[in-house]
């Protein structure tokens, strides 16, 4: 039998790159005038897009942001990126010894997608076309379209998809197309009650690390 195409996040789960990314968020942000707790942004920003996390802003702060706040957003996140970004701990290794299909579907833009990768050194183990952005879908995450869209690349129904994601946003809407998600704990700055918040939204599996995740996948599979 062959195995489950197992799809992955980006940041926070390939990469250590969330607290990176929400300094470019609350960076940008600053420029507007705008201050916002690193750790309520963090809980509330984490998985949205950065197109989303401007409507959020604007709509609370009433303070219009500009119609480029995601590439500017994009750009100060790939400059911290070049100097500062790693792959998440045991993912080079996990993926020289795995062999099965894999994916990369991720709520950043195509571009700061591939660049990311090619920073930490993970893009040889994804096939370009495996590497999937929300730009190639009509709504991204917490929407199911992201998923269903990587599951017709591998011609494979979404239930046979496993998906591990660190976010709520994330888990959201892999459930919701109807794949199994491994809740991954392992990213930097982590909300404390981060695995409460997984499991409540249909996250039923946990892996604290890439170290763990064979041993996951291998009881997935008995089951």
């Amino acid at each position: 039998m062959s195995m489950a195409p197992l799809i992955f996040d980006c940041d926070g789960v390939l990469l250590d790159s969330e607290p990176l990314a929400m300094r470019a968020i609350l960076e940008e942000l600053a420029t507007h005038g705008i201050a916002f707790d690193p750790q309520e942004a963090a809980r509330r920003f984490v998985g949205a897009t950065d197109a989303e996390v401007a409507r959020m802003v604007t709509a609370e702060s009433g303070h219009p942001l500009p119609l480029d706040f995601p590439e500017r957003v994009a750009e100060r996140a790939l400059a911290l990126f070049a100097g500062e970004l790693r792959p998440m701990a045991g993912a080079a290794a996990f993926f020289a010894s795995h062999r099965g299909p894999r994916a990369v579907a991720s709520n950043s833009g195509q571009r700061r997608l591939e660049r990311a990768l090619a920073i930490a050194g993970l893009a040889p183990f994804f096939a370009p076309d495996r590497c999937v952005s929300q730009e190639q879908v009509a709504r991204p995450k917490p929407a199911p379209d992201l998923y269903l869209h990587v599951a017709a690349l591998f011609d494979r129904p979404p239930e046979s998809c496993l998906v591990v994601e660190d976010s709520v946003t994330g888990a959201t809407a892999a459930v919701a197309a109807g794949m199994t998600v491994i809740g991954f704990l392992g990213a930097s700055g982590q909300a404390p009650d981060q695995a409460d918040r997984l499991r409540a939204v249909g996250v039923s599996v946990l892996a604290d690390n890439f170290a763990a995740l064979p041993g996951v996948l291998t009881g997935l599979a008995r089951n």
